[in-house]
């Protein structure tokens, strides 16, 4: 006799079979963003000097490349690209950047390539060619023709774009929606304090004062039936623009609310979509920056679910709300900004002191850490730094919205209720995230772009006879990488070297050991990675800067005379005088500043007379033991601690039969006094001659020498411009003051910069980082007038 199954049991089973399901789609959801998510990611800002700039000027950049998860230095790679295009796409400008701790930076000329108009400067590394998401850097910035006048043709004949755009991606049928709207004038700024009123089959819906960036919002209940019409008034002058924004029949939405430390949720749908998806799992999901969390959704027999999140226990910076369906569509989202613990650092008010004819400025701050600042120093009424970002919006903001934001910085800026519901608003215009959720949820990613560190080369055996031995090789310094000895094991016909570091004028040498430690010419073919830049497109929009009017003014671009200056008089020939002996006394002199150590210049008498460094340390009355590949030095009984290049050298036996023409200067502590890195030891500081001036001839033909087809540019000074006039009104709007980076300060201790003496009021632009991951944005005015 068969058993019926009583009817509670087979609910039961449904009821259990719908809980797993939706338990397995929300463990898979969570799987595919820890997944995607846990590969560390970078993102790059550039601190500008200024974005407005006449020919003739320089432009001085600050790079800052940070982890994106923790905002922390990002320590992914050490090759940082950067390019300026002009408007028709044209790169005029390209370089590599050498990123140590997370900073780099360079300077470039105005020069007579920079045509007046628009540029864009974009930064880059290959890791971030792998996501889709605008890691990278783009801005806009113009060039002006110095001494002529630009004329503002800002107000030229007014060409507007309206955009309408329901919350969360979806106008929903028959419910209250809220609809963003934005309007933009031809070059894409938005049109400020516009007012924009929307009709139904003729009847008004909606009135919208929109704010400085064009941006507004309202709510209607939307019918799939009604013609809707728009019209934005200017002025006075009424502009009609289409409202064609669909309206869906059926479907889900998200509306968000901000309220003091609370954020309120509400998932929505309308009567016709719970006939179709009332007993449907839904999964909403909020992502942070470091966080997680997933929720079940279920409307049974709710058209709205509400809910309310505390952003005390949410991510600082922004947040990803995303409704994702059985098949882990995503269906609706909604960003929102969460300014409660936001890792910004702070500092006190600058401090300014005379001396001489030069204004010393002091930067203090709040916490024990370690810091990297850029200070841009401008006129207080200055027009020329017209930035649309500043760091915090950038890396908080930017990478995880789709559209470029407009003057995303403003948002950062004396912060209170109302700005606040200016991001709101911008973030509700935004529709979805920068995230290609398809991409997310592959089942395997290709990472088609490696981190780079430095630069490697894949090195081919020439000779197959080698490869049946051990092999030594030697790669002789460049001006930015430090000798370095290797050994590659027999059996081995080719090997690969990363980490070599080399800058503009650089060639990479190498040689072979024999067993008696003579230089041979390596017999090496080699292939170098990267080998070219690499080919970038951004797809990011970008913001012109606002046209300007500069009056005609005194203004010298360049640090030193022009030929012209000098009329009338004589041109002397060039004569060189020189006394090399003088020179290096000189150098010893300027070296020698610590009272238990001595620097020594090696001359090329020296070089002459001793061949290797062991000769010449036992010159310098030093206990030598150098024999059989070993090498040991000792003070007064006690062995010898080596630095090459300030980097620690545990194995002394590198410096055996060391070349002295491979040296530049030494440091020789005796006691051990000097300082705690070497422990209470004597040492030894050996700096590398990276120019490789004082190779012998003998040397240079043990040397096969490699083009290399990529490097490092090097470190460039800014010059600030001559001004005839240090006060006018040109000056006032368009002058330079100063320009410093690579300011460092250890565990907090304050930073200390010098400028001219300024015969106007002055404001610091302050940017930069902290090794615990905090952002550092402030503008300070120096009143000079009172103060000094």
């Amino acid at each position: 006799m068969k058993k019926s199954v009583p009817c509670i049991s087979l609910l039961f089973l449904f009821f259990f079979t719908a809980i797993l399901q939706a338990q397995t789609t929300e463990a898979k959801l969570i799987e595919n963003f820890r997944e995607y998510f846990s590969i560390q990611k970078e993102v790059a800002y550039l601190h500008l000097n200024k974005s407005v700039l006449l020919q003739g000027e320089q432009l001085g950049i600050a790079a800052y490349v940070v982890n994106k998860s923790d905002l922390k230095p990002s320590d992914i790679t050490s090759n940082l690209y950067v390019q300026i295009a002009n408007a028709q796409g044209e790169v005029l400008k390209q370089e590599v950047l050498l990123v140590e701790g997370g900073v780099a930076s360079s300077v470039y000329d105005i020069d007579s390539d920079f045509l007046p108009g628009d540029y864009t400067i974009t930064a880059f590394t290959n890791w971030m060619r792998n996501f889709d998401e605008q890691n990278y850097f783009t801005e806009k910035i113009k060039v002006l023709e110095s001494n002529v006048d630009f004329q503002d043709n800002s107000k030229n004949s007014l060409e507007i774009d309206a955009q309408f755009l329901p919350e969360s991606g979806h106008l929903l049928n028959s419910v209250l929606n809220v609809v963003g709207v934005v309007v933009r004038d031809r070059s894409g700024h938005g049109v400020p304090n516009a007012i924009v009123q929307v009709t139904a089959d003729g009847k008004p819906i909606g009135t919208v004062e929109l704010n400085k960036m064009g941006i507004g919002k309202f709510s209607f209940v939307p019918n799939e039936d009604q013609d809707y019409k728009a019209v934005v008034i200017i002025d006075t002058k009424e502009h009609p623009v289409s409202f064609t924004t669909r309206v869906e029949e059926s479907g889900v939405v998200l509306s968000a609310t901000q309220r003091n430390t609370e954020l309120l949720l509400q998932v929505i749908t309308n009567a016709r979509s719970l006939e179709k998806i009332g007993k449907k799992n839904f999964i909403l999901a909020v992502q942070g920056r470091n966080a997680l969390e997933t929720y079940p959704i279920n409307f049974e027999e709710r058209e709205s679910i509400p809910m309310i999140f505390d952003f005390n226990r949410m991510d600082p910076g922004i947040n990803i709300i995303t409704l994702f369906d059985e098949g882990l569509n995503p269906i609706a989202e909604r960003l929102v900004f969460n300014y409660t613990g936001l890792p910004v650092d702070s500092m006190q008010q600058p401090q300014s002191f005379i001396k001489g004819d030069s204004l010393d400025l002091k930067l203090s701050f709040h916490t024990p850490t370690d810091r990297n600042l850029s200070v841009s120093i401008l006129p207080e009424n200055t027009i020329s730094y017209q930035r649309n970002h500043n760091i915090l919006s950038y890396l908080f903001l930017q990478p995880f919205v789709k559209a470029a934001i407009e003057k995303g910085g403003w948002y950062f800026e004396n912060i209170d209720k109302r700005k606040k519901y200016e991001l709101d608003n911008l973030l509700l215009t935004q529709g979805w995230s920068s995230y290609d959720w398809t991409s997310i949820f592959e089942s395997k990613r290709e990472l088609k772009y490696p981190e780079e560190n430095n630069f490697s080369f894949e090195a081919q055996i020439v000779n197959e006879k080698f490869s049946k031995r051990d092999q030594r090789y030697v790669v002789h310094p460049t001006s930015i990488n430090p000798i370095d000895y290797f050994v590659i094991p027999k059996g081995n016909n080719k090997f690969i070297y990363d980490g070599f570091k080399a800058s503009e004028g650089d060639t990479l040498a190498m040689s072979r050991l024999r067993k008696n430690n003579d230089l041979l010419p390596s017999a090496l073919n080699l292939r170098f990675f990267p080998s070219k830049f690499p080919d970038f497109g951004p797809t990011a929009e970008t913001f012109p800067q606002v046209a300007q009017k500069v009056e005609k003014a005194g203004f010298i671009a360049q640090p030193a005379f022009k030929k012209d200056t000098l009329k009338g008089y004589e041109e002397l020939g060039e004569v060189l005088l020189e006394h090399t002996r003088d020179k290096e006394q000189e150098r010893e002199r300027k070296l020698n500043r610590s009272a238990f150590s001595s620097a020594s210049v090696i001359t090329e008498e020296d070089r002459r007379m001793y061949q290797t460094l062991g000769q010449y340390l036992t010159f310098m009355n030093l206990q030598v033991v150098e024999e059989a590949g070993d090498f040991k030095v000792y003070s007064r009984g006690e062995e010898v601690a080596f630095f090459l290049d300030d980097n620690r050298v545990f194995a002394a036996g590198y410096f055996f039969n060391f070349p002295l023409s491979y040296v530049d200067y030494l440091s020789i502590d005796r006691s051990g006094i000097s300082g705690s890195v070497s422990f209470g030891k004597p040492s030894i500081k050996i700096y590398t001659d990276k120019e490789g001036k004082h190779a012998s001839f003998n040397d240079r033909n043990r040397i096969q020498k490699f083009a290399i087809p990529l490097k490092y540019s090097r470190k460039k000074t800014f010059y600030t411009p001559k001004y005839e006039n240090h006060s006018d009104h040109f000056f006032k709007e368009f002058g330079v003051i100063g320009w410093k980076v690579n300011l460092r300060s250890k565990n907090g201790e304050d930073i200390l910069i010098s400028i001219p003496m300024p015969e106007v009021d002055f404001k610091l632009i302050i940017e930069g980082f902290t090794s615990n991951g905090t952002l550092i944005h402030e503008v300070h005015t120096i009143p000079v007038q009172s103060d000094l």
